[in-house]
């Protein structure tokens, strides 16, 4: 069976732009696993699902207790409005809170900064925490650690093209802590290198990509794998 085929909604486009964006996906994605002042509004959401959808995840980072709560009102509002999208956690608090809520019978799956730590546990804790919380799948763009998986038992969403390196509480496009009202890291991206910066595979000078609060290397490619039910491309990266 052939992975499901998904892409990251581009800052910026319309919804009258949406239905054309759509319809070459299996899966539409939205939000961000990193930045606090990117979570979609409901009317967007319910906007994806008027174009065409046939199935949306929202993306979220880690949270303060103030963005915790801005984002389990923004889902309870979600659920009375009937809107149903699987939801990547980057979280564990956002996890309890909306599945002890709103979200009680939610899909999720565990983004990348917390699938990170989570790839390197053993398979039958894995297993066993996914059963118990909901957890359709890992969110990850770690080609690797995705082979080293069984091919049952435990599904991934890979991204690409970027690779997630790091990320930062403190924006580095306005060199202040906490959120923004309006992000002004939306849809940019910015080049950095170092001559002593080493990419993957050896080469220097290594170039890392910032895209709103976190690093990345570029180039990332889904593995031929088994685990891998479902690739999550990034436009314009």
């Amino acid at each position: 069976m052939r992975p499901e085929k998904a892409a990251v909604l581009p800052y910026g486009l319309t919804a009258r732009e949406y239905p054309d964006f759509v319809r070459r996906w299996d899966r539409v994605y939205c939000g961000s696993s990193f930045c606090p002042g990117l979570a979609p509004s409901k009317e967007a959401v319910s906007a994806l699902y008027r174009a065409g959808a046939r199935a949306v995840t929202v993306l979220t980072p880690f949270v303060t207790d103030e963005a915790l709560a801005k984002l389990v009102k923004l889902f309870g509002g979600m659920a009375r409005a009937g809107l149903r999208p699987e939801i990547a956690v980057s979280d564990l608090g956002l996890l309890s809170a909306l599945r002890s809520g709103p979200w009680r019978r939610g899909s999720f799956t565990l983004g990348r900064p917390l699938s990170h730590d989570f790839l390197r546990m053993p398979v039958t804790f894995l297993k066993k925490f996914f059963a118990e919380n909901g957890i359709a799948m890992l969110e990850t763009d770690e080609a690797d650690m995705a082979e080293g998986l069984p091919a049952r038992g435990l599904k991934v969403a890979f991204h690409y093209p970027l690779r997630f390196v790091t990320m930062s509480r403190c924006c580095p496009w306005t060199g202040r802590m906490g959120s923004c009202s309006r992000p002004v890291c939306a849809g940019r991206r910015k080049v950095l290198t170092a001559p002593g910066m080493t990419a993957p595979g050896g080469k220097k000078p290594g170039r890392l990509i910032l895209s709103e609060n976190a690093y990345f290397f570029g180039g990332g490619r889904p593995p031929d794998h088994p685990a891998v039910a479902r690739t999550v491309f990034a436009p314009g990266a």
